[in-house]
């Protein structure tokens, strides 16, 4: 809770891969809250009213997970927006006149983000699913101490670029501070 709620107010692309973490972490435990309480917010070191809050938080989430009857994989429907929102910004990026950064490092990553498509057992809703969905498992590579292949590490620091241009113009963007013109969506 604590370090999500962080994350979504300071960079929008570290809150959805630690919302996925969350998730994938939850069905670990089994969507138990016993199990949860005693390896997720055992470890937080808080004030008893914080420490409630983080159990309430974990417990709604838990709910959320089986409500949306996503218990074995997906996504909740809160962070699929979040991620639309995120897409539909992008979208808006790419088509600004004066965003000629943005849509060149777009440009160096299109091919990669269709290689990674093709590669996926699954259907992404969009192009920013695919960057996000190959850094997931590539954060989760390197945590099981497993080997990345060179394009795929490439590819991945590309995305990386990308997505970290984007979640700081969102952040602007979110804050008031961007000079983006508001274009219509087609």
């Amino acid at each position: 809770m604590l370090i999500a709620q962080e994350k979504k107010q300071n960079n929008i692309a570290e809150y959805i891969l630690y919302i996925w973490q969350i998730e994938d972490l939850l069905r670990a435990n089994q969507l138990d809250m016993n199990l949860v309480e005693q390896n997720l917010i055992s470890k937080y070191q808080q004030s008893p009213e914080v420490m409630s809050q983080i159990k309430l938080w974990y417990e709604n989430f838990i709910a959320i997970i089986k409500t949306e009857k996503i218990e074995n994989q997906g996504h909740t429907l809160f962070i699929k927006n979040t991620l639309n929102d995120l897409y539909y910004f992008h979208l808006q990026l790419i088509k600004s006149p004066q965003e000629d950064k943005y849509r060149q490092v777009y440009t160096k990553v299109i091919t990669d983000i269709g290689e990674f498509q093709k590669k996926g057992n699954r259907f992404y809703d969009n192009e920013l699913e695919t960057m996000f969905t190959a850094l997931y498992a590539v954060m989760l590579l390197k945590l099981q101490k497993k080997e990345i292949s060179q394009g795929t590490q490439q590819a991945v620091n590309g995305f990386s670029e990308l997505i970290s241009m984007l979640a700081y113009k969102y952040h602007q963007n979110e804050q008031g501070n961007s000079e983006l013109e508001q274009l219509e969506y087609e």
